[in-house]
């Protein structure tokens, strides 16, 4: 399995992967991501529908003609400036895009990347539609933003709810076994265990800040 990764002016990763003949993008952060593609991809999947995890998906879309995929939630997402957060950022221009051509509500929906099969959860906290994606086989994780490396993702939006997002963290860390390798929505990629516990010290700091009993 290939896995190429550029990182966008939002700090956030674009992950190109490609298996045995067919690949697939995560997230949209960036078009740089294109000089990596050697096999056109079938699909480009959401993590969630946060601004700078969809900035250019549209021209990713268009460029490759392939179907999005998003958590059902992710749909007012993608359209909606404000609900993705782009409507905050002045600076930054407002993005509007099309719905998935794929929606999912939880666990019962996979992809496959050649002969690789990924499974889904729906984690939201960190936004309503926020989920993650494994293989089993290759024991790798993609995380979108629910855990960093030495961290974890905002629970500060508007629509956020930050009990739900450090539920659904100790739920994923408690699911996936040590040697997972894990691709973050922000900064590089790690071995599971060896940031459980900087990422539970993360956990308890927030919940006590917040007076939320795990």
């Amino acid at each position: 399995m290939n896995i190429e990764r550029v990182i966008s002016h939002w700090t956030t990763n674009t992950y190109y992967i490609e298996n045995n003949g067919e690949s697939v993008i995560i997230d949209a952060s960036d078009v740089a991501i294109k000089e990596f593609v050697a096999v056109s991809p079938k699909n480009i999947i959401i993590t969630h529908g946060h601004v700078d995890h969809i900035e250019v998906l549209e021209e990713l879309r268009d460029e490759y003609q392939c179907k999005v995929v998003i958590q059902e939630e992710g749909q007012q997402m993608l359209i909606d400036p404000m609900m993705n957060t782009s409507g905050f950022f002045p600076q930054f221009k407002t993005i509007s895009c099309k719905e998935a051509e794929v929606t999912f509500k939880g666990k019962g929906f996979s992809f496959e990347v050649g002969d690789k099969k990924f499974k889904t959860m729906h984690t939201p906290g960190h936004s309503p539609d926020s989920s993650i994606f494994y293989c089993e086989e290759e024991k790798l994780l993609i995380a979108g933003d629910l855990v960093f490396e030495n961290s974890i993702g905002r629970s500060d939006f508007m629509h956020s709810n930050t009990e739900q997002h450090l539920k659904n963290i100790i739920k994923v860390l408690d699911f996936f076994a040590d040697d997972y390798t894990v691709l973050p929505g922000h900064g590089n990629p790690f071995i599971l265990g060896n940031a459980k516990k900087d990422i539970m010290n993360v956990v308890n700091w927030v919940a006590n800040q917040e007076q939320i009993v795990l």
